[in-house]
């Protein structure tokens, strides 16, 4: 009851104390009772922490072993984060004692389970529950234990093992579960010493005890050995029926010590015989297959894992003794074994497999012994019936003292069979071995030495087969060998030789094994010759039949001969030498190193070594011209059971064949002998072949095969193959080659790398589905198929490669055609289809060497030089700082540093230029041509086989050409349906960067056809071959005719871009020129041919291309590596059809501009659905299609009548001219695309650019007698026109230009349908200068007519002049509208005037223009301005900066050379003038010749004192005011514009412009409303006159007639109502208020209402108000009703003698007086308007209106204008006191600013360009967008500039020529009054006028006013 007293607390404190107690005591008793009741173990625990759930100091012993576990733990990963387990048990430190020693006791060996079946092992259900929960951890464990030796002494073994980890893993398949674990130590460590015995006391308490803490340890060491340890086990997955698949052990960081060596095997001694005689004691007598049993059980009981790897890595052992101390090392050991158990028929069979490997080993104890091996490997195997074993060994050395063995490599390799069923029944030799398969033994480099004997081999190979151990002596391995050695016969009656030696031979040997027969014979040497040969056909008896009888008589006698069993013969010769010698003393000498022959009666080999054959015109001389080198062959034959034979020869090594004519003949001599021998020595029953029997060839060449010919006279050829073979047999045909490569002259030109060519038999192959794609009409035929990887054809600079193949190996090859030609009478058999693929192909045309190296040493010059700057600018640097430092260093050694750095610079750049080749391969290619993945299919068919076939076939092909009446024999006719196809196409010059051509994905198909008229006997030229030796010089004939192509091809190409400039026409006269070694001229001896005449005679029929992408850039620069500035022509979708003497193209054309600026990729013209047609019509003296009437002559065969003229055998075909007719249309589609162009002036100056290029001459190209090229320059094909007709067909264009990219204004241009046909002739005018020219070209336009229908055109201007802005909002304006235009031009031939004096009336352009609607506002003023403006300042400064700027202008008054703008009349005295003026030039000229400064100076101060004394003159006269006369003429006669439009120095009518029924409207600034003046008809005509003189210069002048009928004025009724109306909504004047009608007829209510068709009425389309408030439509009242005008327009040119157009006549003299009331003859700009009747009826608001337009729109002159014509007079007044070459100067140098400004600005553009593109790639770049921005601000200052500047020069450039040209044609009189000039005059005349002034309604009239001959 007392715990009733006690308080929570208390009790609380009770309850854990007993719990406590519970837990310490109680469990520990029940786990060590559960352990002993359980497992027999005696255990101990001495307590457990309940803090910490472990427990402490467990102990644990049995028999054998005491075990003592400081402490035990566990932890959880649902407690503790770092717990990688489910429950994970740490052991901190583990002792184990063995006890062994005098205790121990050996048990026998048990035999359980004899006579018991054997259960096998499976993996158990609880490994793989608990591996992957449960994890171990040791900490240490210590090892104790010890081996009796003798009474008093023992081996103590220590082991210690640290950081012991066991975890482990499951894997899950597919339904199975297995369980892996994994047992890692970081270090175990291991001794063994010899030590003392423990005493009975130290053995009770072991782990107490100090012996096996302290002395156990601290013996004699024997062993040491330290490693690390990890062991992996995988169990079998469950339900399997397996134990373990996998144990791997892997040991690195192995170190062994072994120390006292003698000692330790002494104490090792006397444990194993005190071991032995305890075993024997006890030992059982047992039976002798216990341990087959044992292997059973563990093997059957699946106690061994499937598969056993166990590897050490880097293991080093140390040895010391009394004596040694070495170490030896062993880079790795590993063994690997597989063993697996299945049951075959019932019964478990094992198969067993092991692999030992054992790196490097290295044993040296000392200078005089030593052992090592590189690498020891043994393999063995053993499966059911067999077992292989194999043993390799590599470098061992074993030395000791005078005693060594040495080999570089050994193998042992056995495969032995099996008898018993191993390993069931108890084994034994005899009754498990049947037989050994193969025993191999092979050594290398064997060296053996013994005290003082050496032996030694270089390899050896030993092999042993047996196939019954009971039965080994049997006859398949018996071997029999014979050896003669030095056997020499010699002949001395010989003629032809002294001592003659016919065979000989060092060494003959024979063996017999394995039922084959050997020989072999080495040092052979046989001769042959005539006399020998007569003597040995004299001795042998001639053959002759025999009889079944005795054949199988014999055959009997060799079956029963002892030899009956063998199978074949092997025969060996070395060093065999043999001569043959023909009658006419020509020798062939062969030298044959090594011949192996074997043979058996289906197989026959031959290996031949060092085969050479010599070939010479005596015996003494027959090592000069080699045959053959052949340095190793061979040769196979195998027959199988079906009667098939197969021959095989293969060539192992280099070789080489010779061939040349004199060769040639000696072999078919020697050929002719052989056969001559054959047929004595035949059978003649052996001629029955065995039609059953098959066979097949094949040919293996493994390294280089050489042929090498020597050609007709001066060339040679080397033909070269590497890795060949060929394999023939029956129908099939295959041959493949690595490589082939071709050299004439010892320079290579092909090289073929992967040559594969193989037959295809029917039915097999591509060929079948061309065949049907093609529509041929056999279905089916065998074909050849080629395959190449790469071809490459090299053709060297300056190698006359067409002399060499064309002339010499053509000629050869035809001269062994003729030798061996048999007539043939076998009917012609279709040939097979052929189908050629190369995967790359090369073609490339040599460059000169000496420009390669000039084009490389001008890059490294340029390098060097800006290096060299970037040097001296370091330099420069590096004085300054010195300067500031140094303020006395003296100039002298700055000047030594630089002179110091100079020579540094070229000491660089002479290493650089030395070194320039050492990095790279030099360029050698001019042209290259380069073709990736091509395939060619040729295919023949019969309804293309035959020659009448064929000729249908070519008159079908070629239509248009004459078939002769008499019909063609052709020498070559074939014809095939090909297909060719090419993926990639480029075509590269030198090393460019833009190819010449580059096309993709290119296929043709379709028939082609060639053939080659047999020639007559003028075309049969005659060529010589020299054979040489004894032989006289042959002759073959060859024909001069060409061999011609017809063809009906079609084409797809993906893409196709051609380049072409004249930066490339000196290369490609370079390529014209290497073209002429590469390619044989003609031997006719008539004029060459022209390319285009060549084609016409060579190519024949149709060719239908379809190109995707075609592409043609034409460069607009003359640097060859420029890739920005070109012009591309692109053709998309486009079909080009080319037929006789016409070419079509049908597609999509655009045209884009590629140059480094913001105009980049500007497409500028597209035309969409167009066809481009090119007819072309070659004149000829005959029919220019007739090509069979084309005959060439040999040189030595000209006709008789080319005796006296030059031979032309093409001068009937030879075209005189070519007419052509370009046509280009378009189709109307449904598309929404249509034709369109965008210009900017930039774009457009570009193109003058490109102009000037291509119109410019090429200089020649190696030729003169410096190149020994004198022959006459080729025509090009430019000049070769005549007549070129061109019509344009166009549905719809629209076009847009803007002067700048900026788009501040610009023009649009919407036209509807577009028709134009031109005609252009060709003139070639001589030049009779006195020079060598060729005529000059010259294009004249014969006429134009041209229509345009619907035409718009607007006006554009940007919203916003910021710079800054890349996109602006764009304005239109209304400008123009044109219903119908048609423009004619005719030629200008002759003079202005006719032989009559009668002037030619006829305009040279004649536009007329129906309802025409034209809109002149203040938008359109300004942006029409600005146009204009550009347009002139951009000429200007290109002119003002060209070359001609500053040349002097004479006419032919002045100057005797006479005028440069037309040539003199050669002193005709009708062309006369009067008046001229001496020119002073040639005085002022000489006057300055020679002159001091002086003297110039005072010739300035001469000219400034005249014109003082001028101005003193002027000053001194009275101003003078004129008034009017009331009692002058009629106006019409004083008018300037009239009077000056009506002078006789008319040259010609240039323009006459018509406009039917057309309006224009014109719109003021400060008023509303608008006037719209409509004409009916109008003429406007413009002519060109004379240059007239003006203000001192000459200016040309041009006048403007016009003349109007049915004019009238419209004006709006109510200004300012609807002033804001859009101008594209301007209500416009119907037509049938423009025609001319009948005023009085009304024919509608609104006329009625709008008082018709009289002055004053409104034009309305509405009667009355509208209904609708919103809708205020606009009213037109007639203010001027028809009436008629004229005007009259003279304008002279602003710029003096710039503006004089070229063709006029003489310029006229200078005027000599002028009067000074003759005003109206005075060249003023003028412009007369004359109204013959007008009737005016408007309001005041109309008057304000109309004055408004007449100020602002027609008499507005641009601000601009007027401050530059000030500008240029003051300039003017400021020159006058400077002389002409004053002027010249500061010209010049602002010319030169000015450039190096535009210069500046192209780059700025390009450096823009090129941060562009680099946006493109990284649009978010902020430093490329603020580098672009910088530089857009740099380029439109820039523009600024150079604006301003050009302004100013051309300024100065105008008066320094007034200036030159008034100091010629000075005026030499004064005046007296003042002279008073007029600018330009403004006239209108009126001759009767009524004008009525109406209120604001335009109703009401207010008053009237009538004007007569009003001015």
């Amino acid at each position: 009851m007392w715990l009733f007293t006690l308080d929570v607390a208390e009790t609380a404190a009770l309850i854990f104390i007993i719990a406590y107690l519970i837990f310490n005591w109680m469990i520990p008793c029940l786990m060590t009772w559960f352990i002993k009741y359980k497992y027999k173990l005696s255990i101990t625990i001495g307590r457990i922490s309940l803090l910490y759930m472990s427990l402490r100091e467990v102990s644990i012993k049995t028999n054998e072993f005491s075990i003592l576990i400081d402490k035990v733990s566990c932890r959880s990963s649902l407690f503790n984060k770092h717990a990688p387990k489910l429950l994970t048990v740490n052991i901190s430190t583990v002792k184990i004692y063995y006890r062994n020693g005098k205790h121990s006791s050996s048990t026998p060996p048990s035999n359980k389970l004899v006579g018991k079946e054997r259960k096998k092992l499976k993996a158990p259900d609880v490994i793989s529950n608990l591996v992957q929960f449960l994890g171990i951890y040791i900490t240490e464990v210590n090892l104790w234990g010890w081996e009796m030796v003798d009474e008093t002494k023992g081996l103590h073994l220590n082991t210690k093992v640290s950081d012991i980890s066991v975890d482990g893993c499951t894997t899950v398949g597919e339904a199975t579960i297995a369980a892996c674990i994994v047992f890692k130590s970081k270090k175990f460590e291991c001794q063994v010493t010899e030590n003392w015995l423990p005493n009975e006391y130290e053995l009770s308490d072991p782990f107490n005890s100090p012996f096996f803490k302290v002395y156990s340890g601290s013996g004699i060491k024997h062993l040491h050995w330290t490693f690390d340890f990890r062991l992996n086990i995988i169990f079998s997955p469950r339900n399997s029926g397996e134990f373990m698949d996998n144990c791997g052990i892997e040991i690195e960081n192995l170190f062994i010590a072994w120390e006292h060596r003698d000692r330790f095997m002494a104490s090792f001694r006397k444990l194993m015989d005190r071991r032995s005689q305890n075993t024997e004691a006890k030992k059982e007598e047992t039976h002798s297959s216990i341990w087959i049993e044992k292997v059973e059980d563990l093997i059957f009981t699946q106690s061994i894992p499937k598969e056993v790897k166990f590897r050490i890595f880097e293991t080093q052992c140390e040895i010391s003794d009394d004596n040694t101390d070495f170490v030896s090392n062993v880079s790795g050991f590993s063994f690997t074994s597989k063993c697996l158990v299945s049951p075959i028929n019932g019964v478990d069979m094992v198969t067993f497999e092991s692999q030992l490997d054992l790196g490097l080993i290295r044993i040296e104890p000392d200078r005089h012994q030593s052992f090592s091996v590189d690498q020891f490997s043994n393999y063995f195997r053993l499966a059911r019936h067999t077992m292989t074993v194999d043993l390799d060994i590599s470098n061992l050395a074993l030395k000791s003292y005078q005693k060594s063995l040495v080999f570089d490599k050994s193998r042992f390799k056995s495969n032995l069979g099996l008898v018993q069923q191993f390993p069931r029944d108890p084994f034994k030799l005899n009754s498990v071995l049947q037989s050994v398969d193969k025993v191999t033994f092979e050594s290398s480099q064997l060296h053996i030495q013994y005290n003082e004997k050496k032996g030694s081999f270089a390899s050896a190979y030993i092999e042993m087969s047996c196939k019954d151990l009971n039965h080994v002596w049997s006859e398949d391995n018996c071997s029999i060998e014979v050896v003669i050695k030095n056997l020499v016969t010699e002949m001395d009656f010989c003629e032809e030789v002294r001592v003659l030696r016919p065979i000989c031979f060092e060494l003959l040997g024979f063996h017999l094994k394995e039922e084959h027969i050997g020989a072999k014979l080495c040092g052979s040497s046989f001769q042959w010759v005539p006399t020998l040969e007569i003597l040995l056909f004299s001795i042998l008896p001639a053959p002759s039949m025999k009889s079944k009888s005795k054949t199988s008589s014999n055959k009997e006698k060799k079956e029963k001969s002892m030899f009956g069993f063998l199978k074949g013969v092997n025969i060996e010769i070395f060093d065999s030498k043999m001569l043959y010698m023909a009658e006419n003393k020509l020798c062939f000498n062969v030298d044959l190193g090594v011949l192996h022959a074997t043979s058996d009666h289906k197989r026959r080999d031959v290996v031949i070594e060092r085969f050479e054959v010599f070939s010479s015109s005596d015996f003494s001389d027959c090592t000069l011209n080699p045959l053959f080198n052949i340095p190793k062959c061979g040769y196979k034959s195998s027959t199988s059971e079906t009667l098939h034979t197969a021959h095989e020869v293969v060539l192992h090594k280099n070789t080489a064949i010779f061939w040349s004519p004199l060769l040639h003949k000696q072999l078919m001599q020697f050929v002719e002998r052989l056969k001559i021998g054959r047929k004595r020595f035949k059978s003649k029953g052996t001629n029955h072949k065995d039609t059953t029997a098959s066979s097949s060839f094949c040919i293996k060449l493994k390294k280089n095969f050489t042929l090498t010919g020597k050609l007709a006279k001066y060339h040679a050829f080397e033909l070269i193959t590497d890795d060949w073979k060929i394999d023939k047999g029956g129908d099939s045909f295959e041959w493949k080659c690595k490589a082939v490569r071709l050299k004439f002259d010892g320079l290579q030109v092909g090289q073929i790398d992967k040559f594969n060519m193989a037959k295809v038999p029917k039915g097999v192959g591509l060929t079948r589905q061309y065949r049907a794609a093609g529509q041929l009409i056999q279905a089916e035929n065998g074909s050849w198929h080629v395959d190449i990887g790469k071809l490459y054809l090299t053709f060297p600079f300056s190698y006359n490669f067409a002399s060499a193949f064309n002339e010499e190996f053509v000629t050869c090859f035809k001269w062994i055609k003729k030798q061996h030609k048999k007539p043939s009478t076998d009917p012609p058999v279709l040939w097979n289809d052929l189908l050629i693929r190369f995967h790359a192909v090369r073609i490339e045309v040599g460059d000169d060497p000496f420009e390669v190296k000039l084009r490389d040493n001008y890059e490294l010059l340029e390098d060097e030089y800006f290096e060299s700057q970037k040097r001296l600018q370091v330099l420069d640097n590096k004085i300054n700082q010195l300067y500031r430092t140094n303020l006395l260093m003296s100039s002298s050694k700055v000047d030594e540093l630089r002179k110091q750095l100079q020579e540094k610079s070229a000491s660089i750049y002479i290493q650089r230029s030395r070194k320039l080749y050492q990095n790279h391969l030099q360029r050698t290619h001019l042209l290259l041509w380069e073709l990736e993945e091509i395939q060619f299919v040729t295919m023949a068919d019969p309804s293309m086989f035959g020659p009448e076939k064929l000729k249908v076939l070519i008159q079908e092909l070629d239509s248009d050409s004459p078939w002769p009446i008499e019909g063609l024999e052709f020498s070559t006719l074939w014809s095939r349906y090909v297909r060719f196809q090419v993926h990639k196409w480029k075509v590269q010059l030198r090393d460019f960067p833009q190819p010449l051509m580059d096309s993709k994905d290119i296929l043709f198909w379709g028939k082609l056809a060639a053939g080659e008229v047999e020639a007559h006997k003028r075309a049969l030229r005659t060529c010589e071959v020299e054979i040489g030796g004894p032989f006289d010089i042959d002759s073959v004939e060859r024909s001069l005719n060409s061999l011609k192509w017809y063809f009906d091809l079609n084409c797809d190409v993906t893409s196709l871009s051609v380049a072409f400039g004249p930066c490339w026409e000196p290369v490609l006269a370079q390529c014209n020129l290497s073209f002429e070694n590469i390619f044989p001229a003609s031997k006719d001896p008539s004029r060459p041919l022209p390319f285009w005449d060549k084609i016409r005679l060579l190519f024949h029929g149709r060719l239908c291309i379809a190109v995707t992408t075609l592409t043609h850039l034409l460069h607009a620069s003359l640097n060859p590596y420029n890739t920005t500035e070109e012009m591309e022509v692109t053709w998309t979708d486009v079909a080009i059809a080319w037929t006789n003497g016409k070419i079509l193209f049908d597609g999509d054309l655009d045209i884009y501009v590629r140059t480094a600026s913001k105009y980049d990729d500007c497409r500028m013209i597209h035309l969409p659905c167009i066809r481009l047609t090119f007819k072309l019509n070659w004149v000829c003296l005959a029919d220019g299609n007739d090509h069979h009437a084309v005959q060439p002559c040999a040189p030595d065969k000209l006709p008789e009548y080319s005796s006296n003229q030059e031979h032309d055998s093409y001068r009937a075909f030879r075209s005189q001219h070519l007419n052509m007719n370009i046509s280009l249309d378009t189709k109307s589609t449904r598309s929404p695309s249509y034709p369109k162009a965008i210009l900017y002036g930039s774009t457009l100056r570009w193109f003058e650019n490109l102009k000037l290029i291509l119109s410019g001459t090429t200089r020649p190209t190696r030729r003169g007698v410096l190149f020994r090229n004198t022959r006459p320059k080729k025509i090009p094909i430019s000049r070769h026109y005549k007549k070129i007709r061109l019509s344009i067909s166009l549905n719809r264009f629209h076009v847009c230009y803007w002067v700048s990219f900026s788009m501040q204004s610009g023009i649009e241009i919407n036209n509807g349908k577009i028709s134009s046909c031109s005609e252009h002739q060709l003139f070639l005018q001589p030049l009779s200068d006195g020079l060598i020219h060729r005529p000059k070209a010259e294009w004249s336009v014969v006429y134009v007519n041209t229509e345009l229908n619907e035409t718009d055109i607007w006006l554009q201007s940007a919203q916003s002049q910021d710079p800054s802005m890349i996109t602006k909002p764009i304005e239109k304006f209304f400008f123009m509208s044109i219903d119908k235009l048609s423009y004619g031009r005719e030629s200008l031939l002759g003079n202005s005037e006719s032989l009559d004096g009668n002037r030619i009336e006829s305009p040279q352009h004649r536009l007329v223009v129906h309802e025409l609607k034209g809109a002149w506002t203040k938008n359109n003023r300004d942006v029409a301005f600005s146009l204009f403006d550009s347009f002139v300042k951009v000429q200007q400064l290109k002119k003002n900066l060209s070359t001609e700027a500053l040349k002097s202008f004479f006419s032919k008054h002045d100057a005797p050379t006479g005028s440069p703008l037309k040539k003199s009349d050669n002193g005709d005295p009708k062309k006369g003038r009067q008046g001229e003026v001496t020119s002073p030039t040639g005085n002022s000229q000489r006057s300055q010749v020679g002159s001091s400064p002086l003297s110039s100076f005072q010739g300035q101060n001469a000219a400034a004192s005249s014109l003082l004394q001028k101005l003193i003159s002027e000053a001194e006269s009275r101003g003078v005011v004129f008034s009017e006369d009331l009692t002058a003429p009629p106006p019409q006669q004083s008018l300037h514009g009239l009077a000056q439009s009506s002078l006789d120095d008319v040259i010609h009518q240039k323009w006459l412009i018509e406009l039917v029924n057309c309006q224009v409207l014109l719109k003021g600034c400060e008023t509303g409303g608008y006037v719209i003046v409509s004409a009916a008809k109008a003429h406007i005509l413009q002519r060109e006159h004379k240059p007239v003189w003006k203000h001192g210069t000459i200016v040309p002048k041009t006048t403007w007639v016009g003349s109007l009928e049915g004019m009238q004025y419209y004006a709006t009724v109510a200004v300012g109502i609807n002033d804001n109306t859009p101008e594209e909504n301007i209500q416009w004047v119907t037509v049938e208020n423009i025609e001319e009608r009948d005023t009085t007829t009304i024919s509608n209510v609104p006329e009625m209402v709008g008082s018709g068709q009289s002055v004053g009425g409104v034009v309305s389309e509405t009667v009355g108000a509208s209904s609708d408030e919103t809708d205020v439509s606009v009213q037109l009242q007639r203010i001027i009703s028809r009436c008629k005008c004229e005007f009259f327009y003279t304008t002279y040119g602003e710029t003096g003698v710039d503006k004089i157009p070229s063709g006029i006549p003489d310029i006229p003299p200078a005027p000599t007086d002028l009067e000074l009331w003759d005003e109206t003859n005075k060249p003023v700009e003028a412009f007369t308007l004359m109204h013959y009747d007008l009737n005016i009826f408007t309001n005041s608001v109309q008057y304000t209106m109309i004055m408004d337009i007449v100020n602002n729109l027609v008499l507005y002159v641009d601000p601009k204008r007027k401050e530059a014509f000030e500008k240029l007079q003051r300039l003017r007044f400021k020159l006058q006191l400077q002389s002409t070459e004053a002027q010249r100067r500061p010209i010049q140098q602002l010319q030169n600013h000015l450039r190096a400004l535009v210069n500046q600005q192209r780059r700025l553009e390009k450096e823009t360009y090129l941060i562009q593109k680099a946006q493109f790639e990284d649009a978010n770049s902020e430093m490329l967008q603020a580098q672009r921005s910088a530089l857009e601000q740099q380029v439109n200052e820039s523009k600024e500039l150079v604006a301003a500047k050009g302004e100013e020069l051309h300024m100065m450039i105008m008066c320094y020529k007034e200036t030159k040209l008034a100091a010629t044609q000075r005026l030499s009189r004064k005046r007296e009054n003042k002279d008073v000039s007029l600018v330009r005059v403004y006239e209108i005349c009126f001759k009767h006028a009524q004008w009525r002034l109406t209120q604001t309604d335009g109703q009401l009239g207010i008053a009237d006013l009538v004007l007569s001959n009003f001015l």
